[in-house]
């Protein structure tokens, strides 16, 4: 079944610093979604899984991408606001044929959506975290503790609830 998204509209959590690297995967990430809507909504927010198990990204630059799954107490709340991370190939490791649920990085973006209307789903970026400061030891799965997510779903919940069309 594809998807009636017609209109993916973003904006960005107000702590998020975006540089021109950002601005770059921001737009090839729009484009991505654009793209992943087409294919299905059974997910809604991403590619369901045995999907990304079976077939290549449609954008290279993005590989996993999944609702998160932890910390326990908070799933219904991270399902209820679509709190999901993609991994970004930001150092071009994965093989251009490689299925998209195998492509996984040290970099994310951390995200969630909404539907505003049928046709028009708003995503949120909460996070970039593309290491744009050259850490030797960066890795986008440390901001993923239990007080980060609860952060962004606080974001989430306060974009969604605020949202004008």
């Amino acid at each position: 079944m594809t998807s009636e998204v017609k209109k993916v509209t973003y904006s960005y959590n107000n702590d998020v610093e975006v540089d021109e690297l950002g601005k770059f995967v921001t737009n090839e990430f729009l484009e991505y979604k654009k793209l992943t809507f087409t294919q299905s909504d059974h997910n809604f927010i991403t590619p369901n899984g045995l999907y990304q198990e079976q077939n290549v990204s449609l954008n290279s630059l993005f590989g996993r991408d999944r609702v998160f799954d932890y910390p326990q107490r908070l799933f219904t709340d991270i399902h209820f606001e679509n709190l999901t991370h993609v991994h970004v190939d930001k150092d071009n490791i994965w093989d251009l044929n490689e299925k998209q649920w195998f492509c996984r990085s040290q970099y994310s973006i951390v995200y969630s959506g909404f539907k505003v209307q049928t046709d028009h789903v708003h995503l949120v970026i909460h996070d970039l975290l593309l290491n744009t400061d050259g850490d030797p030891d960066f890795n986008a799965h440390d901001f993923y503790n239990e007080s980060d997510i609860e952060y962004y779903l606080d974001s989430a919940a306060f974009y969604r609830e605020n949202f004008k069309t």
